[in-house]
């Protein structure tokens, strides 16, 4: 959506009480209309949370949703965002809904301070003295999060009486929630249509570009490769440099990782098994300093003709079309 999400506006304007609370307000609606669905949604943060031309929320990324029979039942899957999932996920111990009550306890944390929580570190139990930010905001405020930020679900605001105990609380009631379902209230950011800029989608096939072939980087070298983007600084140093050599890659030391064409890890000494086992073995046995991967040549010039075939197959197929366009 054009207006960003929560995040983004954040990092752009501090907001104030009020507005935070129009956006908490407008998160706990969310969640009670994901819940009365029989789904838990487990990672509420304001980058899941867009802004539509209007200033009000809307959900997005339910990757990590679960449908469910029953809200108290007890779900032990490691999911959320780190920092920001409620210690029952990340600790093991089962979770259900009550996960979602938690999460909007560090909404509204984000929110107000453009910061996470801060928590001891072995029990997990958010106190006031290690979040100095939450300082000079009102008593309601900070009340309504450390009850929502409780370690233990059943102890935690909502857990008796559900949703009902988030409206009644002192912070929260101030806003007419029936009035906010039906979109009745000012949000407190408002967007002119008139500044967004839109990119143009392509609907005429003559639009449609072919692919070059011949702007493809022929670089033979992949330096400090890894699957993994948490990756220290330091273990990308430690990754070898690979090679390609006609059909394979080649390791400069034997027992480190290859990589094959198709982009996956294997053991460089591990062999793979083809249909014709006796090829595999004259592979294997060309170079016994260097531990060489066959791997599946893919002709990658061939396949770039034939789609550029089939598009332009399509360009003179639409061409005895009625009209100048078609709705792809």
């Amino acid at each position: 959506m054009p207006c960003g999400d929560l995040h983004k506006l954040i990092n752009r304007k501090k907001l104030n009480e009020n507005e935070a609370r129009f956006f908490v307000a407008e998160a706990i609606l969310g969640l009670k209309a994901i819940h009365k669905a029989n789904y838990i949604y487990r990672d509420l943060k304001p980058e899941n949370l867009l802004l539509d031309f209007d200033g009000y929320l809307r959900f997005t990324d339910f990757g990590l949703a679960k449908k469910i029979d029953n809200l108290e039942t007890l779900h032990y899957a490691a999911c959320g965002t780190f920092g920001l999932s409620a210690p029952e996920i990340e600790n093991g111990s089962g979770h259900n809904h009550l996960a979602d009550y938690y999460n909007i306890g560090t909404l509204a944390f984000e929110l107000i301070t453009r910061k996470l929580p801060k928590f001891c570190p072995k029990e997990r139990v958010f106190v006031e003295e290690l979040n100095p930010s939450l300082t000079g905001f009102s008593l309601e405020l900070r009340d309504f999060i450390k009850k929502l930020l409780q370690a233990d679900p059943q102890t935690r605001l909502g857990a008796k009486r559900g949703f009902d105990e988030l409206f009644e609380h002192p912070w929260i009631r101030s806003i007419d929630m029936t009035q906010l379902n039906r979109r009745e209230v000012a949000p407190p950011v408002v967007f002119d249509p008139n500044l967004l800029e839109f990119e143009k989608l392509v609907s005429d096939i003559s639009e449609i570009e072919q692919i070059d072939f011949d702007s493809f980087e022929k670089s033979t070298k992949i330096f400090n490769f890894s699957y993994y983007e948490s990756a220290s600084p330091s273990s990308l140093h430690e990754v070898p440099e690979l090679e390609l050599s006609g059909e394979f890659l080649k390791t400069k030391k034997e027992g480190e990782l290859a990589l094959t064409k198709t982009g996956s890890l294997k053991d460089s000494c591990t062999r793979i098994s083809f249909d014709e086992e006796k090829e595999n073995e004259e592979l294997l046995s060309e170079d016994e300093d260097q531990c060489i991967l066959p791997t599946k040549h893919i002709d990658i010039k061939a396949e770039v003709a034939k789609q550029n075939k089939i598009i332009k197959g399509f360009k003179k197929w639409s061409k005895n079309q009625k009209g100048s366009s078609i709705n792809i």
